[in-house]
């Protein structure tokens, strides 16, 4: 998986959604300006991918303000809350949880998304959702997978000198490579023990939620009044942390919190 990817949320490309906001602080590169490059051409990596769509007559730039979202088409399946590079991705950790039952088929859900033909593709569609802040609060925003990001991060910028801006389409293996320190620390036993110990203040970062509101209809594709998310601001105190005590999948960080 290229660190560009194409795509944006954590179940697709978890390194990249880590590292992304080094590149964009010292190399104005992110997600967005990355796959317009791919798209284009403009970069290496992309030389193929613009050359297939030339080939078959697809204007680069067109696919482009799709992606981007400045084009709605689609059902507004790259630019609104219910778009391709999430389903897959928040499916796939859904179903990394022992205790979950029926996670569906992304093809499923993206299906219900399209033809809301029923109840049943409103139930699919809806459980996605709710996936989505389970996830989110579970595993994304758990203690863990914040001290992750924060770890990932704060190695990088130690190690700016081995790396370039075009580090930015690397693959995570390669990543790896070239960082041999980010694996041995993010899989050590002992990570949060020995990561805290690093640091000096605790750590501030954004906890996103997602709603659903049933006050909009689903089959009138309300989906921004419908499905919606919210940041909120979070600390976690390094003195609270205790490796002992994992957060396993499922414990809720902010049960009883809502999006202010």
């Amino acid at each position: 998986m290229c660190i560009a990817a194409l795509l944006h949320d954590i179940g697709h490309a978890p390194l990249s959604h880590s590292l992304e906001p080094v590149f964009e602080e010292l190399f104005g590169l992110n997600h967005h300006i990355a796959t317009e490059n791919i798209i284009s051409g403009s970069v290496n990596l992309g030389k193929d991918v613009f050359e297939v769509l030339r080939s078959h007559g697809i204007d680069a730039d067109t696919v482009i303000d799709l992606i981007s979202g400045r084009n709605a088409n689609y059902h507004e399946f790259f630019s609104g809350p219910i778009n391709f590079d999430t389903i897959d991705g928040i499916l796939r950790a859904h179903s990394y949880n022992p205790a979950a039952k029926g996670t569906p088929q992304p093809a499923s859900v993206m299906e219900a998304a399209l033809l809301r033909n029923n109840d049943r593709d409103q139930l699919l569609v809806d459980g996605f959702w709710e996936a989505k802040d389970q996830i989110y609060r579970s595993l994304i925003n758990s203690r863990q997978g914040v001290l992750a990001d924060y770890a990932a991060r704060w190695l990088l910028k130690k190690n700016l000198g081995s790396l370039r801006a075009d580090a930015y389409y690397y693959t995570e293996k390669t990543i790896f490579e070239k960082l041999p320190s980010l694996r041995a620390l993010l899989s050590s036993r002992y990570f949060e023990r020995d990561f805290c110990r690093e640091l000096d203040d605790d750590i501030h970062y954004n906890a996103r939620r997602f709603a659903l509101s049933t006050d909009a209809s689903f089959f009138d594709r309300a989906d921004h009044e419908r499905y919606q998310q919210c940041k909120i601001g979070r600390s976690l105190n390094l003195q609270a942390v205790d490796a002992a005590n994992e957060i396993k999948l499922g414990k809720d960080l902010f049960d009883g919190e809502e999006c202010d």
